[in-house]
């Protein structure tokens, strides 16, 4: 009997006349065993399709047969298939609605596709083909791209723009707002026709795209925008926030809470972030500061080494913008190398800061980068090896960066150099808790494009007007980081002990 809670395998195939299909789990002794069998012979109309359609009807099939012990399942399906070039959708510039569909019903499922050679593929290939009508020089497997491993995640742009057209016609929540709206009425939702336009056959609401209501295709939006790399599983606010710069329909902050509570990679990977025993001493907001004026560093350590590298710096603004800068490393860096890679990666794009914010350690108390330190007017404030207080906001960063490389290099834990510009970008583009907007927007005055969307942005602001914005800004976020400083402080309970100069005081080193 097939077991949810171990991974499914699927072998599917098709003809010219029929696809085939079987079921597979691994039983106790290590074999593959058959769970199911199913084959479909094509109607007329089928028979005449593409080799390729005929391929994807093979596993759509199976799924739809299937999709009781699949959908939600604990594992991703792997799906073996004999066409060797799967990745016609992802390269086609059109779909047409049967294949929009079937891509749309296959977003539900996380699958892992695999080519396997037709001699291996014994059981589904006898499933899909009559001996008596096969014709010996046949050749089903021409160079047509079809589906590739990373479709259901990635490609967001034509086909998406497809689904949306499709959809948008027969939806009653849109019918019932614009009659509404001509004939004056109440509205099911409070809004007026103003706040509606169209673009082509795409329909907006206050330049946000609204998507019809189907709950497969709404689903497919926040999954995609939700595990794409770029944001990295953000929490159920920092979701809601990237899905609604884009994307409208009403409800939609519940349904995306919903789909992130239901993230089983979520719940896995992420840790408790509530307070540790030791109190955080909160550093407030800082009037005038431009963004990395003033930072602090820390060093993530003992990864998996590759081309040299086993560390990650960690550079984080600490006082303005709250932005990161993540640069791979060795964890025995000294001084001098440690100075260099802040000229490459800081003081290139925001020249020298001010103060910079450290653990007591080797390789930024060493009397080098402290001569360095005081040639170029910088301050160190060298927290204490026991009490991590001034230091607490980039420990917050490390345990970040650490479960977005969890979440993406699980299973290639060497990919962790190449994946750490992604995480950077997923920190940066995540609204703050505190400041309300993000490190990027607050540093650039806009919001990046993460993934391809099905309309193009033309709103660009004027100089001044993004300039003047962004200074009023900054001082909001100065203002709030005081606020924020002040809850933690009353949080904690109970006051810091104060110390003069020159006091002694007995301190416990404990291994965690």
């Amino acid at each position: 009997m097939p077991d949810d809670e171990k991974p499914f395998i699927i072998k599917a195939d098709a003809s010219k006349w029929a696809t085939g299909a079987v079921l597979k789990q691994q039983g106790s002794d290590g074999e593959l065993h058959p769970c199911g069998y199913i084959s479909h012979a094509f109607t007329a109309t089928e028979r005449n399709y593409e080799i390729y359609d005929h391929e994807l009807l093979a596993i759509t099939n199976a799924l739809k047969a299937w999709e009781h012990y699949l959908l939600g399942g604990a594992h991703p399906v792997t799906v073996l298939s004999d066409h060797k070039n799967l990745t016609y959708l992802r390269t086609a510039q059109k779909l047409n609605r049967r294949q929009a569909r079937l891509s749309l019903y296959l977003t539900q499922f996380e699958l892992r596709l695999v080519h396997v050679p037709g001699t291996k593929m014994v059981q589904s290939d006898a499933l899909s083909r009559r001996p008596d009508l096969i014709d010996e020089e046949e050749n089903d497997n021409e160079d047509i791209v079809m589906l590739p491993d990373k479709l259901f995640v990635n490609v967001i742009d034509t086909e998406l723009k497809a689904m949306l057209e499709e959809a948008l016609p027969s939806d009653k929540f849109l019918q019932m707002t614009i009659e509404s709206l001509i004939e004056k009425g109440t509205p099911p939702i409070k809004s007026s026709l103003q706040d509606w336009r169209t673009e082509g056959n795409l329909l907006f609401y206050k330049d946000r795209i609204y998507v019809p209501n189907n709950p497969m295709l709404r689903r497919l939006i926040v999954k995609t925008i939700h595990k794409a790399l770029p944001h990295g599983h953000p929490g159920q606010w920092n979701t809601v926030d990237q899905v609604q710069r884009d994307y409208w329909w009403p409800g939609m902050t519940k349904f995306i809470k919903s789909f992130v509570d239901g993230c089983a990679a979520c719940q896995q990977m992420k840790v408790n972030t509530h307070p540790t025993r030791t109190p955080i001493q909160p550093i407030g907001g800082h009037k005038d500061v431009l963004p990395f004026q003033i930072i602090s560093m820390d060093l993530i350590t003992d990864l998996p080494k590759i081309a040299d590298c086993d560390s990650i710096l960690v550079v984080v603004d600490h006082a303005a913008m709250k932005g990161v800068i993540f640069i791979p490393c060795h964890k025995k860096i000294d001084a001098t190398d440690t100075a260099e890679l802040l000229f490459q990666h800081v003081y290139k794009h925001f020249g020298l800061p001010d103060k910079i914010i450290s653990d007591r350690d080797p390789r930024f108390a060493a009397e080098v980068f402290k001569e360095m330190g005081k040639l170029l007017g910088i301050k160190q404030m060298l927290s204490t090896a026991y009490h991590p207080q001034t230091d607490g906001e980039t420990e917050r960063v490390n345990q970040k960066v650490e479960i977005f490389l969890r979440f993406f290099c699980a299973k290639e834990q060497t990919k962790w150099k190449d994946l750490l510009h992604f995480a950077e970008f997923a920190h940066n583009t995540r609204t703050h808790s505190v400041t309300k907007n993000s490190p990027f927007y607050l540093t650039m005055g806009y919001h990046p494009r993460p993934l391809p969307t099905v309309f193009e942005k033309t709103t660009v602001p004027s100089v001044e007007k993004r300039v003047a914005e962004l200074k009023k800004l900054r001082e909001e976020t100065s203002a709030l980081l005081d606020i924020a400083a002040r809850r933690v402080k009353e949080r904690n309970g109970k006051d810091l002990d104060k110390f003069e100069k020159g006091q002694k005081d007995l301190l416990k080193s404990q291994k965690s």
